[in-house]
């Protein structure tokens, strides 16, 4: 349920366990077209989430549904 998670994290932070920022790319050129790589850097465009509390997310999820 990735678009009801996104929405679960903006509305409770605490739902996310571990996490890693870093700069995501797409690759462009050779074998692996298409695919996303992410560099480690404390500077990056992204936080990827690695861990939910589901119980909390479900919990959420029910009660606004």
């Amino acid at each position: 349920l990735h678009d009801p998670l996104a929405v679960a994290i903006a509305l409770d932070r605490e739902i996310v366990g571990d996490h890693k920022v870093g700069y995501v790319e797409v690759v462009t050129k050779g074998r692996e077209i298409g695919r996303t790589v992410l560099r480690r850097d404390a500077h990056g465009n992204v936080d990827v989430c690695l861990d939910i509390n589901v119980e909390r997310f479900m919990r959420l999820l029910g009660e606004r549904v």
